[in-house]
């Protein structure tokens, strides 16, 4: 496993050299990898690396030919309106200071998507490396979880307080580092089994492998949200086999993995505590009510500021949140908590039309997935949306990188290449 890793390392790096792609080509591709492979880690890092694609674009010229490229594409214009209502919701915020802050931390909704518009047209091998290098670092990083775990705590008796323990050792929210593990397992899979994958048959075990290792360390994060995805997933995925190849041995075949699968899930002490909260957790305490205070308290916000058709703007949502937490005798005002919805949070935010533009951002690119067949597109869209329904994923760096990024490269990099056939990377 650990050559194989080597290898696909290897072959980025004999990529990066080959004289087949101008330079500003293999700089453009390695600053991708690059944000992909430091996007579960360090921000700061990461940021470094958007730099580097930023100043790529700024140095390879042609800058006509780039605006041209960004302002004539229909779906580039709809991604960076979702930004450019940020800003328009400056001039009637409140608090500019938040409002300043969000427009800062968002800012990658305007930078990534204009830039990959007008960048030169990736190959779909290229799409593959960098969806692979995320894959790579998001594999690291549940190795690194898991030795921490193993090291510290027994993990078949040590069921309080789990998934926060590892919010702490990664770094960062299990609402983000589930979608992000989720993202990772479904790419996995189709890396080592779709027909599309433009890597050799050789790596179809390892991807496996990494796909189990990854879906395992998920299962003990205990994600809720990001663990239905995945069950979801699943299922629709058998649907389509049996609807498209009429076989129903998919079923059988299916049903005893989603019965494994489920077994061992439900057996896990983490998992086993956060059902039993379920059962025991009543009022406010219970693990879904805070939820719903928090939903009606967005569509509250909109009704006494008199605020559907434009919201209350880009930074005044936590403070009428806040007061309307207190009102109902809610302690999330203690811990500042946010809608976890982002449709709630961009209608509150910008009203109607705000809501409604950042859905067609996320339905149009889908139909279109669909319309291609460009399955991994279409993964990646069903699991942001589906996390959007239960938290704000727009609300921190980590998930507007995330979503920024790689909606950007498969929009304009991956539809595109609707007609290419796969090159198949073999790496000795």
């Amino acid at each position: 496993m650990y050559k194989t890793r080597y290898n696909m390392l290897s072959g980025f790096g004999k990529m990066i050299n080959s004289s087949r792609y101008s330079i500003w080509y293999r700089v453009q591709l390695l600053s991708l990898i690059l944000i992909a492979l430091t996007l579960p880690f360090s921000i700061g890092i990461n940021n470094i690396a958007i730099g580097l694609l930023v100043l790529t674009w700024i140095l390879s010229g042609h800058y006509k030919e780039k605006f041209k490229a960004a302002f004539t594409n229909k779906l580039c214009l709809l991604f960076l309106a979702v930004f450019l209502i940020q800003v328009i919701g400056l001039f009637y915020t409140s608090d500019m200071k938040e409002g300043l802050g969000k427009i800062e931390r968002k800012a990658a909704l305007f930078i990534l998507p204009f830039v990959l518009a007008g960048l030169e047209k990736l190959q779909l091998k290229h799409v593959h490396y960098i969806v692979t290098a995320f894959i790579l670092a998001c594999t690291v990083l549940s190795i690194y979880a898991l030795s921490v775990l193993f090291i510290n705590y027994d993990l078949l008796n040590f069921d309080s307080g789990l998934t926060e323990y590892i919010d702490n050792v990664i770094g960062f929210h299990h609402a983000y580092s589930g979608m992000y593990m989720v993202f990772a397992v479904a790419a996995a899979l189709y890396m080592a089994f779709s027909k599309e994958s433009t890597w050799s048959r050789k790596y179809r075990i390892p991807f496996f492998i990494v796909s189990v290792l990854l879906y395992s360390f998920l299962v003990i994060l205990a994600a809720r949200t990001a663990v239905f995805t995945s069950f979801l997933l699943l299922f629709a995925t058998i649907i389509y086999k049996v609807i498209i190849y009429k076989k129903l041995k998919y079923i059988v075949g299916a049903a005893l993995v989603c019965a494994v699968i489920g077994l061992i899930v439900l057996s896990l002490p983490n998992t086993k505590n956060k059902i039993a909260e379920f059962e025991s957790l009543r009022g406010v305490h219970s693990p879904f009510t805070p939820r719903l205070i928090k939903w009606r308290c967005s569509f509250k916000i909109l009704e006494d500021q008199k605020a559907w058709m434009y919201g209350v703007g880009t930074g005044d949502v936590q403070d009428h949140l806040q007061v309307c937490y207190t009102e109902e005798s809610f302690w999330g005002d203690q811990y500042l908590l946010n809608a976890h919805n982002e449709f709630l949070e961009e209608m509150a935010r910008h009203g109607l039309p705000g809501a409604l533009l950042f859905i067609a951002s996320l339905v149009f690119p889908f139909v279109l997935s669909i319309k291609y067949k460009k399955w991994l597109y279409t993964l990646f869209l069903t699991i942001f949306m589906l996390c959007s329904f239960t938290e704000s994923t727009l609300g921190r760096q980590k998930g507007v990188v995330f979503y920024a990024l790689f909606n950007s490269v498969f929009a304009f990099h991956y539809l595109r290449n609707q007609k290419q056939q796969p090159e198949v990377v073999s790496i000795a």
